[in-house]
């Protein structure tokens, strides 16, 4: 499911360069950004991405206790899709790339904002193991062929967020998609172009129904979704944090889009 960060009109997955991630401190026990160099063109993050945390400031609580400590709980996917995910998709300027283990980094520096946090499944400032976690249940899951986890890349090759579909338990015939993006990705168009290639993508491969949920008050986020051919479709419960939150259902279908 979807429930992207307000993205594009508000806030609803290279060349190498310098990025940051958790290091431990001895000294202190705390975790400090350090820097460091993403290797072989995986998505890197560039440094200014992590003003909210100056160079020295602890991150604070655990991944331990949560009740979802990888984030992953709202898309309970269901049978394979009949297709590979792809490696890559164009989304108009943008390019989703599917997420890998080594890209556990971008996943704990999503876990960091909190809009993010607010909007969608990223817990709330993950520790480097549950990252490491996440990565490697949403690897599993693409070689499964369930689900597809992609790192949103601008012209630059610079990762500016996230973006996914899942098959749905009980339906083949459905897929769900989401997306989640860091304040540089926002108010440019990225989520709808996202939901749009990723529901097309899924249509291709014989899926006649895409879904995207919006957590209510979410109205930025409901905004991609009419912008990306979505129509209301309902609203149900589900496990946000938690706690039970209320998601408004919104729904694509082969016959109401116009690509």
């Amino acid at each position: 499911m979807s429930t992207g960060i307000p993205a594009d009109s508000g806030t609803n997955h290279g060349t190498p360069g310098a990025v940051t991630k958790p290091g431990h401190n001895r000294n202190n026990g705390t975790y400090l950004l350090l820097p460091t160099i993403m290797q072989n063109e995986r998505a890197h993050v560039a440094s200014d991405w992590l003003f909210e945390l100056s160079p020295g400031s602890p991150i604070r609580g655990s991944a331990v206790g949560q009740p979802d400590l990888d984030g992953l709980a709202w898309h309970p996917v269901g049978m394979p899709f009949p297709a590979d995910l792809p490696a890559e998709i164009t989304a108009g300027p943008w390019r989703l790339r599917l997420l890998a283990d080594a890209d556990w980094e971008l996943a704990w520096v999503m876990s960091l904002d909190p809009d993010v946090v607010r909007w969608t499944l990223y817990p709330p400032e993950m520790t480097e193991d549950a990252a490491h976690r996440r990565s490697r249940r949403i690897t599993e899951s693409a070689n499964q062929r369930l689900s597809g986890h992609y790192a949103v890349l601008d012209v630059d090759h610079r990762a500016i967020g996230t973006a996914g579909v899942a098959s749905i338990d009980g339906d083949p015939a459905a897929a769900e998609v989401f997306y989640a993006l860091l304040p540089q990705g926002r108010h440019r168009g990225a989520a709808t172009a996202a939901a749009l290639a990723l529901s097309e993508w899924a249509f291709s491969v014989g899926v006649e129904r895409v879904l995207l949920l919006t957590i209510t008050g979410n109205t930025a986020s409901e905004a991609v979704a009419v912008r990306a051919e979505f129509e209301p479709d309902g609203e149900e419960i589900r496990d946000h944090q938690g706690s039970p939150t209320r998601m408004h259902r919104w729904a694509r279908t082969t016959r109401n889009r116009t690509a």
